[in-house]
């Protein structure tokens, strides 16, 4: 629902620029199908999908954090 261009077309555009290519990325959203998520591998992202709960979402944070920090 981004203005200008989707999650998509950004991460692509994002991980296609030298400057920003070795940015953490972490994709939030609410889908939790297959292709999203392979999109998100496949770009280096980490894929998360939103939590209802803050202690589900702090775990999912800290997780990521650590996955980042191993790389």
């Amino acid at each position: 629902n981004m203005p200008i261009m989707d999650g998509r077309q950004f991460l692509k555009h994002l991980k296609q620029d030298k400057k920003f290519s070795n940015i953490p990325v972490i994709i939030y959203t609410t889908s939790s199908n297959e292709p999203d998520k392979d999109f998100a591998l496949q770009n280096d992202a980490l894929f998360m999908t939103k939590q209802y709960s803050m202690a589900l979402l702090r775990a999912d944070l800290t997780n990521a954090i650590q996955k980042f920090m191993e790389l």
